[in-house]
């Protein structure tokens, strides 16, 4: 684990934040959105290394109530897809989570997990996911689960030890290792898709 400080952090904020808003350059690198908590940095931020296990997580549901997400409450492994509604990876990979959760239920359960409440109730009622959703209550341990961008995808062990994770939308070799460890072939859904406003 590594500590990144407080002024380090404020000093590479303005350039990350432009990075990720203006240029698509951190999408095209991981074909993903950045989500490090920049805009609110008041302390040194520890940024773990992607964790072997994870523990249960504090997550809230579509009307606030809050809970935690366990793992061992289901005799599956858990795919947890965690995005945001503005990521545009997210929006253009929608499709194809969509279809893999269909095509592989019941032997694995899945569950959304959204970095923001922001636009996420009209984003789910516009295009409903097939699968639970919530948002983390912190950042801190969404950072604890090694999630630094989305979409990330996790398959998550009853026991908590990830099993499998890959970043950004499922394209070229992620798609063929999505498609490989699921047993799957989401065959024609694999065009990336361009948001519709």
């Amino acid at each position: 684990m590594s500590i990144v400080s407080r002024d380090l952090l404020l000093l590479l904020a303005p350039v990350l934040l432009i990075v990720s808003v203006s240029g698509n350059i951190a999408q095209m690198a991981s074909h993903g959105c950045l989500v490090l908590p920049f805009a609110k940095v008041t302390q040194s931020v520890d940024i773990a290394e992607e964790p072997d296990t994870v523990p249960p997580l504090k997550v809230r549901d579509l009307n606030g109530g809050e809970s935690l997400l366990r793992y061992d409450a289901h005799t599956t492994a858990t795919v947890i897809y965690v995005f945001s509604p503005s990521c545009v990876w997210c929006e253009r990979n929608k499709h194809l989570i969509k279809a893999l959760a269909a095509r592989v239920n019941p032997r694995f359960s899945f569950v959304g997990l959204s970095t923001t409440e922001t636009g996420l109730k009209e984003s789910i009622t516009k295009e409903p996911l097939g699968f639970p959703v919530f948002t983390s209550t912190s950042r801190a341990g969404l950072l604890n689960f090694g999630v630094s961008s989305t979409p990330t995808t996790m398959v998550i062990s009853p026991q908590g030890r990830v099993l499998r994770r890959w970043k950004g939308a499922y394209i070229g070799t992620q798609l063929k290792a999505v498609d490989e460890y699921f047993g799957v072939r989401l065959g024609a859904l694999s065009e990336v898709r361009v948001p519709t406003s």
